[in-house]
């Protein structure tokens, strides 16, 4: 969205800063572009303590704030909340998981992008791994 303001002041002394000129300005309400993927997508259960390595890439585009000056940051979420990791600001990297689920479950992670602007703006892209019995 942008706006115009113009504004003219005169100090205690009567002294006037002169004819005041249009200023225009943009207020980004707008949150980031934010994509994530991780392969392999789906692992093969194999034994508890068995790691497998997942390679995640994401994307972070803002229009206004530019992608240089947003601040990314990519989590690993664990559904036993084991293999929870901070995997930084980088927007790619692998990580390791552990390739087992109890019983005849699954197992999800999730690889969890985080983006924002320097307005504020927040937004989040989830790519998710699943560990399964069978496939």
């Amino acid at each position: 969205v942008g706006y115009q303001v113009m504004a003219r002041s005169w100090d205690n002394a009567g002294n006037d800063e002169g004819p005041p000129e249009l200023e225009e300005f943009k207020i980004d309400q707008t949150p980031p572009t934010v994509t994530e993927t991780a392969v392999p997508v789906e692992i093969l259960n194999i034994k508890n303590g068995a790691i497998v390595y997942v390679d995640y890439t994401g994307t972070a585009e803002d229009s206004l704030s530019g992608t240089t000056r947003l601040l990314t940051n990519t989590i690993l979420i664990d559904e036993y909340g084991e293999w929870d990791q901070d995997l930084g600001s980088s927007l790619s990297g692998t990580a390791s998981v552990e390739a087992f689920c109890h019983g005849s479950n699954s197992r999800t992670y999730t690889f969890r992008l985080t983006a924002r602007d320097l307005a504020g703006n927040e937004a989040s892209a989830d790519a998710i791994v699943v560990v399964s019995r069978h496939r």
